[in-house]
Formats: C-alpha cells, structure tokens, sequence
C-alpha cells in the first residue's frame, strides 16, 4: 500500500436512490444513524444530487407529504465526484476550498463511496500523552 491516504481508505459506503423514490421509501430503507447523505441518481444513472439527514428535517419541519414527495424535490443538486485514488489532501483541500461537506466516490460510472469530514476526523487519535497521531 502507498504511504500516501486515499480517498478510499476512509471513505464510507453509500446508498442509492433513483429520482423518483418517494421520502417515504427512503425513510423506509435509510437507517440515518449509519449514513449521512444518500446518492439520487437520474434515469441515465447520471448523478442527480444527495439527501442529507438535515434535509429529511427540512422536509418533515415543512410537513411535506412524505408518501408523494420524490427525491429529485428535496434534493441537493450539483454535488461534486471524485476517484477513490484521489488523494485525502487533495480531498481536504477541495472540501475547505468549496466549502463542501460531502464529496462522493465515483469508480467505473458507480457511486460507490462518500467522504465527510467526520471520516477524516475519525483519522485523528490522541496517544498517551495526548500527542495528535494520524491513524492510516
């Protein structure tokens, strides 16, 4: 393995839904205590945009009817993709640069992963004598 982090050695897996999924299916699949955002992808399996926790708030805060309500209305469009062999710096930087919160993980036209900065703070861990150590 190289010594320089990946994308991919902290990235976290994610779910899919298409455009048309209802809020409340995805409520029905989503368990928001173990992903953050999930992908909408279009018909073309294009990406179309991601789904945070905060949004589903927004949503019910709203009173949106969660039976009619589709995943392209509540979306966040224009998200940003990257490789998995892309560097964490380079990641970090963009994200600080961009004021991003989620990037994903795009690999052979499949969205197969998500980086938030709670997976690169989960890097960090403080040794006995609270010194800072990068875990890789």
């Amino acid at each position: 393995m190289s010594s320089k982090l990946l994308v991919s050695h902290v990235m976290k897996n994610t779910l899919v839904v298409t455009i048309d999924t209802t809020l409340n299916k995805i409520m029905q699949q989503v368990n928001w205590n173990h992903y953050s955002c999930i992908v909408v992808i279009d018909d073309d399996n294009g990406l179309f945009g991601i789904i945070t926790r905060q949004l589903i708030g927004y949503a019910s805060k709203r009173k949106m009817n969660f039976q009619t309500v589709q995943a392209w209305e509540v979306c966040t469009p224009n998200i940003i993709t990257i490789p998995p062999d892309t560097s964490l710096k380079a990641a970090i930087e963009f994200m600080i640069d961009n004021r991003v919160r989620h990037l994903i993980i795009k690999e052979d036209d499949r969205y197969t992963g998500i980086i938030t900065p709670l997976d690169i703070l989960s890097l960090i861990k403080w040794d006995d004598s609270e010194k800072l150590v990068v875990n890789s």
